[in-house]
């Protein structure tokens, strides 16, 4: 099963410019060697940490991003709710409890 950010990552090199990639690649070469470690043995295990650091800094910048949007004042509230569908309303009503004490619904027997 392939790892997400590992993937995130091959299709961030073929849309990102050449350039760019190349100047992340030397920049994370020449840290490499300013912290004195071996470019040869270090550089797929530094690549697959920041692969992953990115991956959860996109995520936490989603998340973050997502509940400023959703509680600015002029966004209403069914926009909210939007992750749910319309036939889990309707349907939800027959797993709730009757407000009466002792009533049983109908799917409990």
């Amino acid at each position: 099963m392939p790892f997400t950010p590992f993937d995130l990552l091959d299709w961030i090199t073929s849309v990102l410019p050449g350039p760019l990639i190349t100047f992340d690649i030397d920049f994370m070469i020449d840290a490499l060697r300013l912290m004195g470690l071996s470019v040869a043995s270090t550089a797929k295990t530094a690549s697959h940490i920041s692969d992953i650091l990115n991956f959860l800094a996109t995520g936490t910048m989603a998340g973050v991003l997502f509940l400023v949007v959703f509680r600015l004042p002029g966004v209403r509230s069914d926009m909210r709710s939007g992750l749910e569908s319309p036939s889990y309303r309707e349907e939800s009503h027959k797993w709730r409890t009757p407000k009466r004490f002792g009533q049983r619904p109908s799917w409990w027997t």
